[in-house]
């Protein structure tokens, strides 16, 4: 019998592929340190780099939600550093993690994000093992043969 692994789940929410201006600033001292967002959910973004940051430093994100008149001023964290050495990446990146976004903004966001593409991999997706396993376990084919 064949089986194929499962693919891991575990982000929060969907993330579309965009290329819209963005402004991300560190809160210590309004250096900017990204201007082009390539990747949005309702919980984060990811972003051109224009400036080394570290993670876990709370930076301030302004952007127009797309096909509105909206802009929206958020308090985030940086989450994770690209460094664009993978096959794909168009240079150094940052993920960033909204931290404090009003309710009305974020349902806005995501209604306007529904239906959009989401980005193209550029990577293989990771297998969940233990969710895989669990299946196999749980198999009633393999319950009989046992």
């Amino acid at each position: 019998m064949s089986w194929d692994m499962l693919p891991a789940r575990d982000r929060a929410s969907i993330r579309r592929g965009v290329l819209w201006p963005c402004q991300v600033v560190t809160e210590s001292d309004f250096c900017l340190i990204g201007d082009l967002c390539f990747d949005i959910s309702p919980r984060g973004m990811g972003v051109r780099a224009l400036a080394p940051a570290a993670i876990g430093e709370d930076v301030l994100v302004s952007f127009r939600i797309p096909r509105t008149s909206i802009f929206v001023d958020i308090e985030g964290q940086i989450q994770r550093l690209g460094f664009g050495r993978r096959d794909g990446d168009q240079g150094p990146a940052l993920g960033v993690r909204f931290l404090r976004m009003d309710a009305v903004s974020r349902a806005v966001l995501g209604a306007r994000l529904h239906g959009l593409p989401p980005p193209l991999p550029t990577r293989r997706a990771r297998v969940d093992y233990a969710a895989s396993i669990l299946a196999m376990h749980e198999d009633p084919a393999l319950q009989l043969a046992a």
